[in-house]
């Protein structure tokens, strides 16, 4: 190993290190250099579980219906600004025993429903949550239900300013029905916004809704009708701060 360097990489499962030895031997004594460096791959996004098709880690498209959270546990979770695309419905928290859990986290970790008919389930029978913060978007084609039947139990939290939830085109699509037939909570906070064609809580007979919009600059803007518990029960709480209009709109 004299006068030579030996170069040792070491990679766990997210991150890798490099080991360099350099030794030389002058004067009769020996030099021994060691460098040590390290720099992050971490995946943008990452799964356990219960999710199929398996997403890109590094960004990219998922063709077919999409669920995290099918039948068993599974998680999902978006970050490092790397997008991610989905061409037909999406469900977090199908079955009745499945769990879905989706976050998003960062400017440019993003999830689009490109589809212009791509529906939204979040706690269709099963238990499901999605969370966006910190500048991520989640764009929807065409309509999202959260606590979609009888069992299902669905949380949407939209958080800090610059994230948004954008539903639909305003126009013909981008209905969002908050606890349809199961229990269902949208929460917009810190700045958040939301946008939708109309927007129902607690729709069906079994439905519970809630939305609550709360703090500076957040928002939900809706260009159509805006329904409070029509067979179901449903509550609406909007935050009102002074000099900044109504946190909840009507566009």
């Amino acid at each position: 190993m004299i006068g030579n360097s030996v170069k040792v990489d070491f990679s766990p499962k997210r991150g890798k290190v490099l080991l360099m030895v350099t030794a030389f031997a002058k004067n009769s004594r020996i030099f021994v250099t060691i460098w040590l460096t390290s720099h992050s791959v971490w995946a943008s996004i990452t799964t356990t579980g219960d999710v199929a098709p398996a997403p890109p880690g590094g960004g990219g498209n998922v063709i077919g219906p999409f669920t995290v959270g099918n039948t068993l546990p599974g998680t999902m979770s978006i970050t490092g600004a790397t997008p991610l695309t989905s061409t037909l419905n999406a469900t977090v928290g199908s079955g009745a025993d499945a769990v879905g859990i989706v976050t998003m986290n960062g400017l440019g970790s993003d999830w689009t429903l490109t589809n212009a008919n791509g529906d939204l389930f979040v706690g269709a029978s099963g238990v499901g949550s999605v969370t966006l913060s910190n500048l991520a978007r989640l764009t929807v084609g065409d309509d999202v239900a959260i606590g979609n039947a009888q069992t299902g139990q669905g949380q949407i939290n939209v958080t800090g300013l610059g994230t948004l939830m954008q539903i639909g085109d305003d126009i013909s699509r981008g209905n969002v029905q908050v606890g349809a037939n199961g229990q269902g909570i949208v929460e917009v906070i810190s700045g958040g916004q939301v946008t939708s064609l109309t927007t129902e809580a607690g729709g069906g007979a079994t439905g519970e809704g809630q939305i609550t919009v709360s703090g500076e600059f957040s928002r939900w803007r809706i260009a159509g009708a805006l329904t409070v518990g029509d067979a179901g029960h449903g509550t609406v709480q909007a935050a009102f701060v002074c000099g900044l209009g109504r946190s909840f709109q009507r566009a």
